[in-house]
């Protein structure tokens, strides 16, 4: 597994095969469900035969044994106000599973499939009225008919006597200011208005000013979001095209994220001021030109199989750049494994994902010894390699 990189839908489009396979190799694809619901709006818009073959066809992108799809923002923030506490330090975020105890004394974590995950494998074989039922209401959230130009018009009259903001700097700087000297009760209220029932429980009420960040950091995130969002919208920082609400929920993910690579000015302006501090941006022009050239320079075994340890070194290179900042030095050359290091490996495993299931442990998550996906794998879908082939051509072949 490699950094974990969030796409957006044009950057998704925009990779081809071979970029792919280049994306495959040094990163895990992090899938939003705002992505979902923009893939899924497409094929609501115009549900014909050419459309559901692109819908499958994105689908296809999205490899299970190296992608990670999270759970919706909502579902998160419930579980951070429910006691649950997050790494916001680019590692994706998984809701339910157990805790197992494995043979060996190991502990660890055993994750089942999302709704998303389930909805990707059937859109991957041509499965359409299933998916459309898991993530309508979603996509009706998400997509409702919201008249940007009338809001900014009404928000610009509430807060341009009293306020400028002439600057998408001065935006982040005043979105800070605001979040530090508000009553968080106030601020959860005010975004969680769609949730009265989370709007108002216990918790809120017990924040007092300046904690809100501490206590529920990632809750925090997203409102901070969600008010630079408002007011750049009220200052013409932000403009009134409807595709811009949506766009703003792949913000909400940044925290799962090392990186996040999109084609959308609106992602380019806001980025800057909603970033953690690890975060790097790479657009959908410059992550396909960087991937093509490292797919020039591939490094291939004699027998055509690549199994190289990082990108080659290059300065001018995103993904060998944000590699040698973020990730462990590896050994130069490359990795190898024997049919039976690879079967030895495969027991292990299993015996891990079998262990005794005890539900919720008192330790915490950065103490367990290993966390475990499971995957269901159409025949017909992409193979977990990573190859252009179905699973059943490839690794699947006699299964």
């Amino acid at each position: 597994m490699g950094l974990n990189l969030l796409l957006d839908k044009s950057s998704l489009q925009s990779l081809g095969t071979l970029e792919f396979d280049e994306l495959r190799r040094y990163y895990t694809q992090v899938v939003s469900p705002v992505l979902l619901i923009e893939i899924l709006g497409d094929l609501k818009k115009n549900d014909s035969e050419k459309q559901r073959t692109l819908v499958r066809a994105f689908a296809r992108k999205i490899v299970p044994a190296m992608s990670i799809a999270l759970p919706h923002y909502m579902n998160l923030i419930a579980a951070e106000m429910a006691g649950g506490r997050f790494q916001m330090d680019g590692r994706p975020m998984l809701l339910g599973g157990q805790r197992v105890l494995a043979e060996s004394g190991e502990e660890g974590h055993v994750s089942e499939e999302t709704v998303e995950e389930k909805a990707i494998h059937r859109w991957q074989v041509g499965e359409f009225q299933k998916a459309e039922e898991i993530l309508s209401t979603r996509w009706r959230e998400a997509t409702k008919a919201l008249d940007l130009q009338s809001a900014q018009n009404a928000l610009s009259r509430q807060y341009r006597r009293n306020l400028k903001l002439g600057s998408i700097e001065e935006l982040g700087e005043f979105v800070e200011d605001l979040i530090a000297a508000s009553e968080p009760a106030t601020l959860l209220q005010w975004f969680l208005a769609n949730d009265p029932e989370l709007a108002n429980a216990e918790r809120i009420r017990e924040l007092r000013i300046g904690e809100l960040e501490f206590q529920l950091p990632y809750t925090a995130h997203c409102i901070k979001a969600a008010l630079v969002f408002h007011f750049g919208l009220a200052f013409n920082l932000v403009t009134p095209r409807p595709t811009n609400r949506v766009d703003l929920e792949y913000f909400f993910y940044l925290p799962f994220c090392h990186a996040f690579s999109s084609g959308d000015g609106f992602h380019v302006d806001l980025f800057p001021i909603l970033k953690l501090d690890f975060h790097e941006f790479v657009s959908a022009t410059e992550l396909k030109a960087d991937l093509e050239e490292l797919s020039s320079v591939a490094l291939v075994d004699p027998d055509g199989k690549t199994e190289t340890v990082g990108p080659p070194d290059s300065d001018k290179s995103f993904t060998s750049t944000i590699w040698k900042r973020l990730m462990k030095p590896h050994p130069k050359g490359r990795l190898k494994h024997s049919e039976e290091q690879k079967k030895a490996l495969g027991e292990h495993v299993s015996k891990l994902t079998t262990g005794q299931q005890f539900g919720e442990s008192a330790r915490g998550s950065d103490d367990i010894e290993f966390i475990t996906r499971k995957h269901s794998i159409a025949r017909e879908g992409p193979c977990i390699c990573g190859s252009a082939k179905s699973f059943g051509e490839c690794c699947g072949k006699g299964v």
